[in-house]
């Protein structure tokens, strides 16, 4: 939803260049959804790797928490 409207109002402040309100759209779309497509990358070769068990059980696995600091 946040792409529709992001992108409806990129086409609303300009409508006489729908190409470049789609470009503009597009390149801070790029920048926001970055970090989470590399995310998926990274899953994705560890779901494939010849280790994806012991990998996938490890990813899942919690860690031990450091202790709350002493007031």
């Amino acid at each position: 939803m946040l792409d529709a409207a992001e992108l409806a109002a990129e086409l609303a402040t300009n409508p006489a260049d729908p190409d470049s309100a789609i470009r503009t759209y597009e390149e801070a779309m790029f920048i926001r959804t970055h970090p989470i497509a590399e995310m998926s990358a990274r899953v994705q070769a560890m779901m494939l790797s010849p280790t994806a068990a012991d990998d996938i059980i490890r990813f899942f696995t919690p860690r031990p928490t450091e202790p709350a600091p002493a007031d």
